[in-house]
């Protein structure tokens, strides 16, 4: 399947297309681990600022 058939595809049967629905999804995760807490990426990384 070529990526523009894939992509009305899914916009046809998700109502986004394929990097909407993928970027909504990100802001989604990044969103509940800030409510959670988790401001850091890494939190177990060395700090390289002290």
């Amino acid at each position: 399947m070529s990526r523009s058939a894939f992509s009305k595809r899914f916009k046809s049967l998700v109502g986004l297309a394929p990097l909407d629905y993928l970027l909504r999804w990100r802001m989604r995760l990044a969103r509940d681990q800030l409510r959670r807490g988790a401001t850091e990426k890494f939190p177990n990384a060395p700090n390289k600022l002290s």
